[in-house]
């Protein structure tokens, strides 16, 4: 009788090199598990981190007071520019181990007169798509009761907001001779009633509080160019109220600007 070996079991080797790589396959997937886990968890802790951050950041750029100096460095084409402005650094995390900066230019989230007309264009827009708690938070932080359509609350909030509670200034080397050596601040102007369809104005003059509406500067958002009224007395941006007597609208305004060149002179 032919004898004929058995091969259908696994040798004590075979079954230890089997286990070593099962082992091993189930090392690197707990592995991967592990760290895709980790991942994710640091991916969360990250996203809140910088949310709580945003929040921190955007509290300080209100008060006005937790900016510090700074200065960022750009190198283009071989050039380098140095960048002046303010950062607010915060730091984050249960240990306070994500850090977190802002940096801006001097004061100016909307930097462009063109911007700023554009914003104020879209405020009434802006307070409709408010929630209930952003509109509550708003009106507290500019000491309101609630919030609504005005031209002196669509600057405080955008003056705030946006600009750190100071307008923008009117550049010295843009100033008319008369003008220059003055502190001159850009600012916007929505015509009364305030809404979707209102005309607004962007002019300078020297103050930043609400009231004061005498310019000798506007803005021609159209063609993004400044005019100086070098004659007469200063124009009263109030007389863009439709109670005004006679009522100025911007269509009026920007015939003037560009067809009285004895009173308007467009700055280059």
């Amino acid at each position: 009788m032919k004898l004929h070996k058995d091969n259908r079991g696994m040798t004590l080797v075979e079954v230890m090199a089997a286990g070593l790589i099962l082992t091993i396959a189930l090392t690197v997937l707990a592995t991967g598990f592990f760290t895709a886990a980790r991942l994710l968890g640091d991916g969360d802790r990250l996203k809140n981190g910088g949310d709580q951050a945003e929040e921190r950041i955007d509290a300080a750029d209100l008060s006005g007071g937790s900016d510090s100096p700074g200065r960022v460095v750009i190198v283009a084409d071989g050039t380098v520019v140095d960048v002046d402005g303010n950062y607010v650094a915060v730091e984050e995390g249960a240990d306070g181990d994500i850090p977190f900066r802002l940096f801006r230019t001097e004061g100016n989230r909307y930097p462009s007169p063109l911007d700023m007309y554009q914003r104020m264009k879209g405020m009434p827009e802006t307070l409709r798509s408010m929630s209930s708690e952003e509109s509550k938070e708003w009106a507290e932080k500019l000491g309101l009761g609630h919030l609504y359509n005005s031209n002196d609350i669509f600057r405080n909030f955008m003056r705030l907001a946006d600009y750190g509670n100071v307008w923008p200034v009117f550049p010295q080397e843009s100033l008319p001779d008369a003008l220059k050596g003055k502190t001159i601040y850009i600012q916007p102007f929505m015509a009364n009633p305030p809404g979707d369809d209102a005309d607004v104005v962007i002019f300078a003059n020297e103050y930043m509080q609400n009231g004061h509406w005498n310019t000798r500067l506007i803005y021609d958002h159209e063609c993004d160019a400044w005019y100086y009224r070098q004659m007469g007395s200063d124009f009263r941006m109030t007389s863009m109220n439709n109670t005004s007597n006679p009522q100025v609208t911007w269509e009026i305004l920007h015939e003037q600007l560009h067809n009285d060149t004895v009173t308007w002179q467009h700055l280059e």
